[in-house]
C-alpha cells in the first residue's frame, strides 16, 4: 500500500516496495532504485507497521540507489541524502529538525525549529532501532550498531554505537 499526500516526486528508477510506504510531501524527494520492507509480512524487525517520508516546505529527501530501508521514519525540514549502497535496519529514524523548540516562548509562537542537514554516505549500515539526528553526517562504509543515537559525526571506515553513538572501531580491512 502507498499512500501519498501531496506529492512532487522525482523517481530516477525502480523503487520495491513490499508493504507499507506513506509519503507526505511539501518539498523535494527525489528517489533512486530504493527497497522497502515493511510491515509484519516483510519485515519481522521494528514497531510501526509502515516506512514513512515526511519532508517539509523547505526540505529536501534524496536517496540514491540500492538503498534498503526497513520500517523506517524519515523526516526533513532542511535536507537529507542517503547515498548509494545504504542499508537501513528495522524501526529506524532518521530526522533533521528538532520539530519542536525546547524554549517555551518558540513554542508558543510556532517558530521554526532548529534544522540541519544529514548526509549518510555510500556503504553505511544503519542497525534497527537506530536514530539519527539533525546536523549529522555518517562516513563512507560505516556503521552504526542496533539501538543507537547518532548526535555526530561518524567519520569513513567505523563502528558507532550506544546512547549517544560513539567511537567502538576502525573498520578498515
Amino acid at each position: 500500500l502507498l499512500k501519498l499526500q501531496k506529492v512532487n516526486i522525482d523517481i530516477k528508477n525502480i523503487i520495491y516496495i513490499k508493504g507499507k510506504l506513506k509519503i507526505q510531501n511539501d518539498g523535494k524527494i527525489i528517489l533512486g532504485k530504493v527497497i522497502i520492507n515493511s510491515g509484519i509480512n516483510y519485515n519481522l524487525i521494528g514497531g510501526q507497521e509502515y516506512t514513512s517520508f515526511k519532508v517539509f516546505k523547505k526540505g529536501k529527501l534524496i536517496i540514491k540507489d540500492n538503498v534498503g530501508i526497513s520500517n523506517t521514519s524519515i523526516c526533513s525540514a532542511e535536507k537529507i541524502i542517503i547515498e548509494k549502497n545504504v542499508n537501513i535496519g528495522g524501526n529506524c529514524k532518521i530526522w533533521d529538525t528538532d520539530f519542536h523548540s525546547i524554549n517555551i516562548a518558540d513554542r508558543l509562537t510556532n517558530d521554526v525549529p532548529k534544522a540541519a542537514p544529514i548526509h549518510i554516505k555510500s556503504g553505511v549500515w544503519i542497525g534497527g532501532n537506530s536514530i539519527i539526528l539533525k546536523g549529522v553526517t555518517i562516513g563512507k562504509n560505516s556503521v552504526v550498531a542496533t539501538g543507537s543515537i547518532v548526535t555526530k559525526n561518524i567519520p569513513a571506515n567505523q563502528l558507532w554505537g550506544g546512547v549517544p553513538a560513539k567511537y567502538i572501531k576502525s573498520l578498515n580491512n
